[in-house]
């Protein structure tokens, strides 16, 4: 029963990570940006249940030790799937609220699910890309890549912003692919 405590404990500590994570380490908004996209708040409610799958989950194991076994170890297994699920939803929660895209005139910044910010040149983009079986595109530069992707209306309008700044030469066909494709 001592493992369902340690696990709840585990569990806040996930959690309590990654909100504040989010709270310290999201961007400022700067004169001259264009377009700020971040992920569909869809994704974060999926975040927020498996968050509280794992409360439910030790709550449930706490009320009736009988659920899920009665040995020893039916303990240590749900402990650590509700550690499990807290760790991936509050990883999905960083994903949802800390991760940004961020167009400017002259740039891109990225901004990681830990808060890292990676910035890419428009005329720095060698290479522009995407895959067979999703819409995000893939901007590759010199140093970095990343992904881009998100709610619907503003990557549309991403992508046409992108498609004015980087060379002609360089996504040209990619962005007719994008456009082109039944996500808008």
């Amino acid at each position: 029963m001592f493992i369902l405590v340690i696990s709840f404990v585990v569990c806040i500590l996930f959690v309590a990570a990654a909100v504040a994570l989010i709270v310290t380490r999201q961007p400022k908004k700067e004169g001259g940006e264009l377009l700020r996209l971040t992920e569909t708040y869809v994704t974060g409610v999926m975040g927020a249940m498996m968050i509280a799958l794992a409360f439910f989950l030790l709550y449930m194991k706490y009320v009736d030790p009988a659920i899920a076994g009665v040995d020893q170890v039916s303990f240590y297994y749900v402990a650590g799937f509700a550690a499990m699920c807290a760790a991936v939803g509050s990883g999905i929660q960083l994903y949802t609220f800390l991760r940004k895209i961020i167009a400017y005139e002259d740039k891109v910044v990225f901004v990681t699910m830990l808060g890292q910010i990676k910035e890419l040149y428009w005329n720095d983009i060698t290479e522009v890309k995407v895959s067979r079986l999703s819409n995000k595109a893939i901007f590759i530069g010199k140093n970095t890549q990343f992904s881009v992707g998100g709610e619907t209306k503003t990557y549309k309008k991403f992508i046409e912003i992108a498609r004015k700044k980087i060379r002609k030469t360089v996504g040209s066909e990619v962005f007719e692919k994008l456009f082109n494709r039944f996500m808008f």
